[in-house]
C-alpha cells in the first residue's frame, strides 16, 4: 500500500492450486475456510476458486491427471453455505476489486494495542460502500478501527503522496449528529444504525469470535428530523435488528400499543370478569372499577383521533361501550335465570360451560 497500491489489482487470490493440497485439506470446512475464502473474494485482485473447492473435494488435481481417482460426491452442506455466504459477495465483485477507494485499518483492542490477527478494510464503488472484518485466529477479538494504515495516493498531475484516512472519510460519512447511517451485516442479515458524528469521533467497534468475519454493506443515509433515529440508536445500544424500518414503525405505534394494553391488560380483564361476568349482586350501573376501564377506552379513542386525524365522537364510543357492558351483565342474569328453570332441562349442561355466575364450575 505504501509502495504502489496498484500492485494489489494484479494479484490472483487463491486458496489452492494444482501444486498444493486442496483448500479443504488446508483450511477445513468450517469458519477458518470461509473466513479465508471471504478475504480472497473481498480483497482487490482476481479471486480464483480451485476445481472442486465449492463441492468440498479432497483429491488433488493437476494437468498430469486425466481423470478423478476418488469417487467423491459434493458436500451439500458446504455447497449451501457457499450459496448463502460467498456467492452474494461474488456478485458484488465490482465493489471490492478496485484499489482507489480501498483502505486498510489497524484494529486496536480495548487496551489500545494493535491486534495484527484482525483484517479490517473498506471499499467504495459509486454510492455502494462496504466494511469488512476478519479475525484470523482462534482467540476472540474485541476492539475498534478509526484510522487507516498509510497508503500511496495519486494526487493528480503525476504527483503521489502517502496519506491516511479516517474510517468515516473512507466511507463518505458526514460529520453531523443529525445524519444517521443504516447498514446491513451480511452473515446475520441484521441491520445496524450509527450517527455520522459517532463514526467520525469513535470509529467502529466490533467483537469477533475465532475465525469469524463480518461484512457491513447496503449503507443508506437518513436525516433525523425529529429525533426518531437517535432514539432507535439509543434503544439498540449498538446491537442489530431485523429491520430498522420495521422497528421505527413499531416505535411510532408504541403510544397506541400502550393505550390498547392499558384497556385490555391482565388486571383490567380480571376486573371485567369479576364485575360483569361473575358478580351476582344486582346493580343498576357500572362499578367504579369498570368505569376506570371505560375511561381508559376513552383515552385510547382520543389518542387515535390525535395521531391519525380522525373525528370519532369519544362520548358516543364510551356510551356504546357502557351499554355493551350492561348488556353483558343482563345477558348473564337472564341466562342464569332461564337455565335454572325446569322447562329448560334440555340445556342443563350449558351451565357447565358458560361462566354465568360466581359458582360456575367446569
Amino acid at each position: 500500500l505504501e509502495f504502489e497500491p496498484e500492485i494489489l489489482k494484479r494479484y490472483v487470490n487463491f486458496m489452492s492450486n494444482p501444486d498444493e493440497e486442496t483448500a479443504i485439506k488446508q483450511f477445513g470446512t468450517d469458519d477458518k475456510y470461509f473466513g479465508t475464502c471471504m478475504l480472497m473474494i473481498t480483497l482487490p485482485g482476481l479471486p480464483m476458486l480451485a476445481h472442486g473447492q465449492v463441492e468440498g473435494y479432497t483429491e488433488k488435481y493437476g494437468m498430469e491427471f486425466k481423470k478423478a481417482y476418488y469417487n467423491e460426491s459434493p458436500n451439500q452442506w458446504l455447497v449451501e453455505r457457499h450459496k448463502r455466504e460467498i456467492f452474494p459477495i461474488l456478485k458484488k465483485r465490482y465493489l471490492f476489486s478496485e484499489i482507489y477507494n480501498f483502505w486498510f485499518f489497524d484494529f486496536h483492542d480495548n487496551i489500545g494495542y494493535i491486534n495484527e490477527n484482525v483484517y479490517a478494510y473498506t471499499n467504495v464503488y459509486r454510492n455502494e460502500r462496504a466494511l469488512v472484518f476478519y479475525n484470523n485466529k482462534y482467540d476472540s477479538a474485541f476492539g475498534r478501527i478509526k484510522y487507516s494504515a498509510p497508503k500511496l495516493v495519486n494526487t493528480g498531475n503525476g504527483n503521489k503522496e502517502i496519506q491516511t484516512r479516517s474510517l468515516a472519510d473512507s466511507l463518505n460519512i458526514k460529520n453531523d449528529y443529525k445524519h444517521f447511517y443504516i447498514f446491513r451485516e451480511h452473515i446475520s442479515g441484521l441491520e445496524f444504525i450509527r450517527s455520522g458524528d459517532e463514526l467520525h469521533n469513535d470509529g467502529f467497534y466490533v467483537e469477533l469470535g475465532g475465525f469469524k468475519y463480518l461484512i457491513f454493506w447496503e449503507f443508506r443515509e437518513v436525516f433525523d428530523e425529529n429525533g426518531e433515529f437517535r432514539n432507535l440508536r439509543n434503544k439498540l445500544g449498538g446491537n442489530g435488528t431485523n429491520s430498522i424500518a420495521g422497528m421505527l414503525y413499531e416505535e411510532r405505534l408504541r403510544p397506541v400499543h400502550e393505550a390498547v394494553e392499558n384497556v385490555v391488560d391482565e388486571k383490567t380483564l380480571q376486573t371485567f370478569i369479576d364485575e360483569i361476568v361473575l358478580k351476582e349482586k344486582k346493580t343498576d350501573g357500572l362499578s367504579g372499577n369498570i368505569r376506570f376501564m371505560v375511561n381508559r377506552f376513552g383515552q385510547l379513542i382520543n389518542l387515535l383521533n390525535e395521531r391519525y386525524q380522525l373525528h370519532a365522537d369519544v362520548n358516543i364510543a364510551v356510551n356504546d361501550l357502557e351499554e355493551s357492558l350492561l348488556a353483558i351483565k343482563d345477558l348473564r342474569s337472564t341466562l342464569k335465570q332461564a337455565l335454572s328453570q325446569d322447562m329448560y332441562h334440555r340445556y342443563v349442561d350449558a351451565e357447565k360451560v358458560l361462566p354465568i355466575g360466581a359458582d360456575w364450575n367446569y
